[in-house]
């Protein structure tokens, strides 16, 4: 059974951790390494992508979809979010602007935050397994402030006010994904619609290294990569 208190803690374990990432651009010293910040942010956006394609291709399992007009629904809401961040990039700013991210990176958290509300109830009656996986979720989400907070160290925003707002796409996702935890909704078009928000998010944080050393930009994308699967393993010990 869902209610406010599943619902509250889906929205805070969400929203909480992704601001505090944000705060990251008022560091000098990563202000001074944007390239650096920028490749390991680009490892952590490959996770979150390779983690969401996984996610949305066994949907046909998990939903119980047997092909039909479902297939569709999901192919065209990858395909839909994907095309729209994009043309809103090309319409607002000749580089990718932070709330065009924010969007790509904060649209899974719908379905994230609803599931996370509707499991409240049964994290509650055994510590351990909700110790690891609000650790595991609150890592997720803070990693995911992380590669916006790259993001916008690369553009040389350093405004922290501008930058906080930017989160908003995030609070959105998580207050409207824990408030759906109390209707029947079927989420797997938001988890579809997340791939192709990575997937943006992915190309904006690889056009800002072409400039890089080609070995410096692997080594550092492998580290992104590593440091988000090593909290994923959290979630399964």
């Amino acid at each position: 059974m869902v209610d406010a208190s599943g619902v509250g803690l889906a929205i805070v374990v969400t929203v909480v951790p992704f601001y505090l990432a944000l705060l990251l651009p008022r560091s000098s010293f990563l202000r001074n390494r944007s390239q650096a910040f920028l490749g390991l942010a680009l490892g952590m956006s490959f996770y979150f992508l390779f983690d969401g394609f996984v996610d949305s291709t066994e949907l046909g399992v998990t939903s119980g979809y047997n092909g039909g007009p479902q297939v569709f629904l999901l192919v065209g809401s990858f395909a839909m979010s994907f095309s729209i961040l994009v043309l809103a990039k090309r319409s607002s700013a000749p580089t990718w602007p932070l709330w065009v991210v924010a969007a790509g990176i904060s649209i899974h958290s719908f379905s994230e935050a609803g599931e996370l509300a509707a499991s409240a109830a049964l994290y509650l009656n055994d510590f351990q397994t909700a110790f690891a996986s609000a650790l595991s979720f609150v890592a997720h989400k803070f990693l995911e402030g992380v590669v916006l907070a790259a993001v916008a160290v690369y553009m040389g925003e350093k405004d922290t006010k501008r930058i906080l707002l930017a989160g908003v796409p995030m609070v959105v996702a998580a207050v409207f994904g824990s408030l759906s935890s109390l209707v029947p909704l079927d989420e797997s078009p938001f988890i579809a619609a997340g791939v192709g928000g990575w997937l943006m998010v992915t190309l904006a944080a690889s056009s800002g290294l072409s400039g890089s050393s080609r070995t410096t930009t692997y080594l550092l994308v492998l580290a992104g990569f590593i440091i988000v699967y090593s909290a994923t393993l959290v979630h399964f010990n």
